[in-house]
């Protein structure tokens, strides 16, 4: 992140984040919570955003995108092929922790 390089940050926090899943697959039945997550953990990879996991012990999924226009895409895009998911969140990140979120 440091460097400015986006494309090896989001795949590393997706590394991290499958082998941090990986510690607790007994406990979970998988890297996921479930195949639900998994399945969109794929999608998001497959729609060429890298940087795909799982926050702690699910079933809440992220993906990094580079810009707003990036992730309103992705957000429209689960939206479409994902109808029954509960809530679709657009996050930009802060300096002050998990205080807000602002819906996209």
């Amino acid at each position: 992140a440091a460097e400015g390089d986006f494309p090896a940050f989001a795949a590393a926090v997706h590394e991290y984040n499958a082998a941090a899943g990986g510690a607790f697959a007994a406990e979970q039945g998988g890297t996921y919570a479930g195949p639900a997550v998994a399945g969109l953990v794929a999608a998001a990879r497959q729609w060429g955003f890298a940087g795909a996991g799982q926050t702690s012990w699910g079933p809440t999924t992220f993906a990094l995108a580079e810009d707003d226009e990036k992730a309103g895409w992705l957000a429209s895009r689960f939206r479409e092929a994902f109808p029954d998911l509960e809530d679709v969140r657009v996050a930009a990140p802060t300096h002050e922790g998990a205080i807000a979120c602002r819906a996209g």
